[in-house]
């Protein structure tokens, strides 16, 4: 069995006046928001054997802050410059190309390419708020049996649910 955990960065900053949209930093919601993640990641003793993230600041921001209840080396940790604002196949190939004795894989990206890789993989429509996080498991041995709804909706949460203590 393989699970994908999808998850859309956290809160950025729109005060930042000349600064280009890759290089936004996350706000102060948004780092509020990670810590908080991160804890109910943390009380669901979620395990992760490898991270893939855009090379955003706001997604590198929100990996770093989310790997704290993972505590992954950085040799675990994959910041991917063509994850920026990628589609469904981009995020489908990257997966795809996860070696086979990693069975827990995150991958942290934008939207509308998190909501629509979800979409596709499970058959079911999200929508992704910031830092929104979806766990999908899979019934494969290999990450290249991934594919069209091929996966199956665990949970999903994000900061402003109310539903999760």
């Amino acid at each position: 069995m393989k699970t994908l955990y999808i998850v859309r960065h956290a809160k950025s900053s729109w005060n930042q006046n000349n600064v280009m949209d890759y290089d936004r930093s996350l706000n102060e919601r948004g780092r509020n928001d990670v810590k908080l993640m991160a804890k109910r990641l943390k009380k669901r003793k979620i395990e992760v054997g490898k991270i893939l993230a855009s090379a955003s600041k706001r997604t590198t921001a929100t990996t770093f802050g989310l790997n704290k209840a993972f505590e992954l080396d950085s040799n675990q940790i994959e910041f991917r410059s063509d994850l920026y604002h990628s589609g469904v196949q981009v995020l489908l190939h990257q997966v795809c190309q996860t070696a086979d004795d990693c069975n827990e894989l995150m991958v942290v990206s934008h939207n509308p390419g998190v909501s629509e890789f979800c979409d596709y993989l499970t058959d079911v429509e999200f929508y992704f708020p910031t830092l929104a996080i979806a766990k999908i498991t899979f019934e494969a041995e290999s990450w290249r049996e991934i594919s069209k709804g091929t996966g199956t909706v665990e949970w999903y949460d994000f900061p402003k649910n109310t539903l999760i203590s």
